[in-house]
């Protein structure tokens, strides 16, 4: 009961009702193609997102049966989360922290290559596994290279030491983007298991606590005019803007200016303006894109963008 009103509190009663209605339905199945494959995204439907790359086949199982998931054809992904992930594509280098196996690191390596970007990109995760996992899936895929680094992100001196050895210089970045850990609120249809097992400190304060260390180290690697990226998959207020903004009140974060996530480069490009629109559509009244579960729609997820002077 107490995480029903904590929905409320941080959506709103209509948003909130919109995501308990859903909670009982499948959520919708989306991937994002490769573009090296030479797989044509017509016959498909492109689901909510409208969005380069990303298809909702009719028959989503008969689509994983195929084998195009185990060849690297494409890689399955909420439409929301293909979203972000192509908002925080940008030409130039790119720090990636809590890339986990790679996902997000699949579809923007994809989104770069369909606008014709060259990207140096650096992803980092707390585990040596993931992160092995994720320079294996991009050889296979044929997809870019990228330099993989894994520990704590809280202390990227540590995690990018060698990166940093290199250069004899703190290595900074024109685009960070920080998947941070969270609830997995907006995922909850996916994950039923996840209401059984989140307590309200974790909301309250772990999580938050965990997200605003991330989010300040994550800040010391953005470069002089780059762009920062918070995501989440929550729904929850406290994880996402009231972090955000305590982030802004620092006097690291007052270096930053939030700024919509729909005017992110990559929409300037005819192929992804539409896709603009639908971020549009979740955008809040400070820029931030968030959505939220609801019958036949994605996942709930948030991302800031935040633009450094």
């Amino acid at each position: 009961m107490w995480l029903a009103r904590r929905i409320e509190d941080s959506l709103g009663q209509d948003a909130a009702r919109d995501v308990f209605a859903s909670e009982l339905t499948p959520a919708p199945v989306t991937f994002h193609l490769n573009p090296l494959t030479g797989e044509c995204e017509q016959g498909y439907g492109v689901g909510e997102a409208s969005l380069p790359g990303c298809i909702e086949p009719v028959d989503s199982a008969a689509y994983i049966r195929s084998g195009a998931l185990g060849v690297y054809k494409a890689v399955a992904s909420d439409a929301s989360a293909q979203l972000i992930a192509t908002s925080a594509t940008r030409p130039g280098s790119c720090l990636e922290i809590g890339s986990g196996r790679g996902t997000k690191t699949f579809i923007m390596a994809c989104q770069a290559l369909r606008a014709g970007w060259s990207r140096d990109h650096v992803a980092v995760d707390l585990y040596q596994e993931k992160s092995r996992m994720n320079a294996a899936r991009l050889i296979d895929a044929g997809l870019p290279p990228a330099r993989f680094a894994h520990g704590d992100a809280r202390d990227l001196d540590a995690v990018l030491s060698k990166i940093d050895s290199e250069v004899s210089a703190r290595v900074m970045f024109d685009t960070v983007l920080l998947d941070a850990p969270c609830s997995g609120t907006g995922t909850m249809r996916r994950h039923p298991e996840i209401p059984w097992r989140l307590a309200k400190q974790d909301i309250e304060r772990e999580l938050p606590a965990l997200q605003f260390e991330l989010l300040c180290a994550a800040a010391s690697r953005v470069a002089s005019a780059g762009e920062l990226y918070y995501a989440t998959c929550s729904i929850m207020h406290d994880e996402n803007i009231a972090v955000v903004q305590r982030f802004l009140s620092t006097p690291l974060g007052s270096q930053f200016r939030l700024a919509p996530v729909s005017g992110s480069a990559i929409f300037d490009l005819p192929a992804f303006a539409q896709a603009s629109t639908t971020i549009r559509d979740s955008e809040n009244e400070i820029g931030c894109y968030a959505s939220h579960p609801a019958l036949g729609k994605p996942d709930g997820h948030f991302c800031a963008r935040l633009v450094r002077a």
